[in-house]
């Protein structure tokens, strides 16, 4: 603690240790005494032990009623339901002048076109060919007298080698088209060995039909410019048929093969 010299009014320090003893300044060695520090507060005596003898005190709480429960609002009544509002019919707006009023639009589905090869091949071959004329066929040129031939009979009785070619075509094209179409819708199970060539099986249907075609057109063709035609009802009636199902079969080889890429199948809108 440092304190104040009486003598010499000069600061000196003193350890605590030597409070309230009689000390000489070091300074002007005059003698003073140090004033003693001051006690620390004594802890208060613990109370007494309560006395067996004295009566035991016991706290008394208040009693805090319960809440009381809180009382529910009644639901809302329901609301009424809404006035029908008088039905007014849209009216179409009238399209803008110049635009078109209508449209129909529709997809190349394999499992349609699958149908039309096999049907026109066998329209072609079994009926056209067997009850229909397909050559007119004179009989002597002094006498007109003409005779009608049908396919089969121009093919293998007459001896036209290209139509012989064009028949057994055919009829192969016929059996391979019938199992493209069962193949198509799923009636019958893929072999595996051919599995993964199931999006291109119309493409054996296709190859064979375009080969004929140029069979059949070449034949067609030698009666364009003769002034007396010797083809026939049931052989331009063949070609017509012949044509659709060359179309149908290519359509659907290319629907087939943009499903085998994950592409949209194509659609045709038309609009008038």
């Amino acid at each position: 603690m440092e304190l104040l010299c009486p003598h010499c009014l000069k600061r000196v320090t003193v350890s605590d240790d030597k409070a309230g003893q009689v000390l000489n300044c070091p300074l002007c060695n005059g003698v003073f005494a140090a004033p003693s520090l001051p006690g620390a507060p004594s802890a208060p005596p613990p109370p007494p032990p309560p006395s067996s003898s004295s009566p035991a005190t016991y706290s008394i709480s208040p009693v805090v009623p319960p809440p009381s429960p809180r009382e529910e609002a009644p639901p809302p009544p329901p609301m009424p339901p809404p006035s029908p509002l008088p039905s007014v019919q849209a009216s179409k707006p009238s399209p803008p002048p110049g635009s078109y009023s209508r449209r129909i639009a529709f997809g190349l589905r394999p499992d349609v076109l699958a149908w039309f090869p096999p049907i026109c091949i066998f329209l072609i071959v079994f009926v056209l060919g067997s009850f229909f004329s397909w050559h007119i066929v004179l009989e002597s040129r002094l006498v007109a007298t003409e005779r009608t031939r049908n396919l089969w009979l121009v093919a293998f009785a007459d001896g036209s080698g290209l139509l012989i070619v064009y028949v057994v075509m055919m009829i192969l094209a016929f059996f391979i088209s019938v199992a493209c179409l069962l193949l198509e819708l799923r009636w019958i199970p893929p072999p595996p060995p051919v599995a993964s060539m199931l999006p291109w099986k119309s493409a054996a249907t296709f190859g064979f039909l375009l080969i004929t075609f140029f069979f059949l057109a070449y034949d067609v063709q030698q009666g364009i410019f003769v002034l007396v035609s010797p083809i026939d009802l049931g052989e331009k009636l063949a070609f017509l048929l012949h044509v659709v199902a060359l179309v149908a079969s290519g359509l659907e080889l290319w629907a087939q093969s943009q499903r085998a890429k994950n592409l949209p199948i194509p659609r045709v809108t038309l609009k008038w």
